[in-house]
């Protein structure tokens, strides 16, 4: 299961917000909940009896259920041959939204990116924000950003920034694009800005942190995200060897907030107002505390529920890190340290067809609360074999 995908976060306005990470680069935000108290035990309680999981179909009238999604593809010609690249390089990317089994927008774009070309710090990205998608991609004139409304596929420009800009977060509510900045002509990295979307002007935030190389083309992968209570911009800074930072700045206040060092480069399957959970990790974002919240699972997702939030993860199956039986899903209650089993393939040890569409890599929902979507392969656009799973009540 090793593919890009987004998990999903709800907007200020009721509407479900989502977290993209672009495939290859990782990068997503998440879904939303209320802060919940961090475990006291290092690690996470072991699951209890599985309830029968409510299984909800697919709808095929959107407007009888409806939940949004989304997909981003980058190749460049000749990544994927013997021998040297392609003289031409040029990047092709293919963007695709829906709501439930409906396709809003299906297109392609094809970019001459500067060079050198798909490194890390110069790579497309996509990401989402109040029920739009936005991507960006970088030309020899600085980063283009766009979005694509979900609803309709309506496609309009954000901005063009003099920069390289691999990763980035829109805050429509306060008119503001936060992103990962790298010097245009020598890849150096800037640390974490802000644009006035109005007026134009550009603000530095973050300089690069004290364990991250800003020497000229050194590789960085960063992610951005926003708490759902849209208080906090965390960035999560990871070198190509080596552990990861996460920082916090304070939005409500303009000030810098924790910073937490040695952090695995694992996952981000999503944030709650007050936590980011990376890997088996959740990270206080008040303190900076570490809580290891399970022993073995794959990366899953951060769901938001009545009560707050749950982790659902691939707790056994061909990829879990626990291995030995039928392919399941469990989901930890992160107000109450509570496992349940919530989905399972029956008593087969083969490669399920209908997997987790869980944060990491390419692709995006927004869903109702207390809802998880199982698909072919793991992937959007859902068809009619896909699966939204309700959480059973506690």
């Amino acid at each position: 299961m090793h593919r890009a995908v987004l998990a999903l976060v709800a907007g200020t306005a009721g509407l479900a917000v989502l977290a993209l990470a672009a495939i290859a680069l990782g990068p997503r935000t998440l879904p939303p909940a209320q802060p919940p108290p961090l475990a006291s035990a290092s690690a996470g309680p072991s699951p209890t009896s599985p309830p029968t999981p409510t299984v909800v179909p697919t709808p095929t009238n959107a407007a009888a259920l409806s939940y949004g999604w989304y997909r981003f593809e980058s190749v460049q010609e000749g990544s994927h041959v013997e021998g040297p690249q392609d003289p031409l390089g040029l990047v092709h990317l293919r963007i695709r939204t829906g709501v439930a089994l409906q396709v809003t927008a299906d297109f392609e774009k094809v970019v001459d990116p500067p060079r050198p070309q798909l490194e890390l710090n110069a790579a497309p990205f996509a990401t989402a924000a109040d029920g739009a998608m936005v991507y960006g991609y970088t030309l020899v004139e600085g980063a283009v950003i766009r979005q694509v409304s979900i609803a309709d596929g309506a496609e309009t420009p954000v901005a063009t920034i003099p920069a390289a800009v691999p990763q980035a977060v829109l805050d429509r509510s306060r008119g503001l694009l936060f992103y990962a900045r790298f010097g245009l002509e020598d890849r150096r990295y800037q640390g974490i800005w802000e644009l006035d979307l109005a007026g134009g002007s550009e603000r530095r935030l973050l300089g690069p942190s004290g364990g991250i190389k800003a020497e000229a083309g050194a590789q960085v992968r960063v992610k951005l995200f926003l708490t759902p209570d849209r208080d906090r911009l965390v960035a999560v800074e990871c070198p190509t060897i080596g552990t990861c930072v996460v920082r916090v700045w304070e939005l409500d206040g303009g000030r810098p907030g924790i910073t937490v060092r040695d952090m695995p480069p694992d996952d981000v399957a999503g944030l709650t107002d007050s936590e980011i959970v990376v890997g088996n990790r959740r990270v206080n974002l008040d303190t900076g505390a570490m809580t290891t919240t399970l022993t073995c699972f794959l990366p899953g997702t951060v769901v938001r529920t009545q009560d707050g939030a749950a982790l659902i993860y691939v707790a056994d199956g061909p990829w879990s890190s626990c291995p030995g039986g039928p392919y399941r899903l469990d989901a930890l209650d992160l107000s109450t340290g509570v496992v349940r089993t919530v989905w399972s393939a029956g008593d087969t040890t083969a490669t399920p067809t209908l997997q987790l569409v869980s944060p990491d890599a390419g692709l995006g929902l927004e869903l109702p609360p207390s809802t998880f979507l199982v698909s072919p392969d793991g992937l959007v656009p859902p068809t009619e074999a896909s699966n939204l799973v309700s959480l059973p009540a506690p």
